[in-house]
């Protein structure tokens, strides 16, 4: 069993960002040469991992040689773009807005309100206690929050009557999360290989040990600059190039619905998760993170998801490790 450590787990997780960033640079300077391509490609969501790798792209190479591309549909929010032209804007890369609802209409096979949930909860209004509540209850039928249901690919094998009420409210919600990240991989794909452009990801490291990812998806993509990093750090990271405060501020989400973010799906803030996974990572006994505030409920649900997506992460993707 590893040294028990003193000091706070989140003070472990500081970092030199200087230092880092040379090494991201580096890294993806390399790939670029490597691949002997026109430019740099990549998914600019609006959020924070996207914008601090076009944000590094941008140091790279010319920033006009880095293409940026938003890629929304009917169920994204409005202000994910506006935070995207705006960085794009400061940075100067080009930047593309494509709409990708038909083609995820396409791949799901049915024309209907992919993503959207059902009328009646379309007119709930989205508060914290509505979303805590929703969560709660589909975790007593299903022992599992719904975009995890969808990460793991799991069938719906309930009794007929939960089946159709699931169908009406849960399905539509989880019946495209998958879809939409396999499509905006194809679409940045095809569009890296007619231009020549090396594509590169925005996963992290927290997301990538917790399978918070679409296998085939965008956040699966072979060369991930910042998946060496855990979330938090790659806040530091932001901080560190100036990224907006808009961005930095706002809550994590997989821009799937509104009101939706990663804690409200998982049930746990990423600085909790990156706390767990790093003592996990490292060998430290439970005890430690017990030590540092995480509760034993708290630890076990991020254990049982770092153990069960073992398999899901796989070994196939490149990243500079710090």
């Amino acid at each position: 069993m590893a040294e028990i450590i003193p000091e706070k787990l989140i003070d472990r997780l500081n970092m030199n960002p200087e230092a880092v960033l040379t090494v991201v640079r580096e890294f993806i300077l390399r790939k670029y040469e490597e691949r002997r391509a026109n430019g740099i490609a990549l998914g600019l969501s609006g959020g924070l991992d996207s914008a601090v790798v076009a944000s590094i792209a941008a140091q790279i190479i010319e920033p006009a040689c880095v293409h940026a591309l938003h890629l929304f549909d009917r169920d994204s929010q409005p202000r994910f773009l506006e935070y995207a032209k705006k960085l794009a804007d400061t940075l100067c890369i080009h930047f593309e807005v494509r709409d990708i609802t038909n083609l995820v209409d396409e791949l799901v096979g049915q024309k209907r309100a992919v993503g959207i949930t059902s009328k009646p909860l379309r007119r709930l209004r989205i508060t914290s206690l509505t979303r805590y509540l929703s969560r709660r209850v589909y975790y007593l039928i299903r022992k599992c929050y719904p975009l995890i249901l969808a990460l793991r690919r799991f069938g719906v094998d309930l009794p007929l009557p939960i089946k159709r009420l699931y169908d009406k409210v849960v399905g539509p919600t989880t019946i495209g999360f998958g879809p939409k990240h396999i499509v905006r991989r194809h679409v940045l794909e095809e569009y890296a290989a007619e231009k020549n452009l090396l594509l590169i990801g925005a996963a992290n490291r927290s997301e990538a040990l917790t399978g918070w990812f679409v296998e085939g998806g965008v956040d699966d993509l072979p060369i991930e600059p910042i998946m060496g990093l855990y979330k938090n750090q790659v806040y530091q990271l932001a901080r560190f190039l100036g990224v907006s405060s808009q961005i930095i501020e706002e809550p994590p989400s997989p821009d799937f619905m509104a009101g939706m973010t990663d804690e409200s799906m998982f049930g746990l803030p990423w600085e909790k998760i990156d706390r767990v996974l790093y003592v996990l990572e490292n060998g430290f006994d439970k005890k430690v993170a017990m030590e540092d505030g995480i509760t034993p409920v708290e630890f076990d649900k991020v254990w049982m998801r770092y153990q069960s997506v073992e398999k899901k992460r796989g070994n196939r993707h490149e990243y500079p490790v710090f």
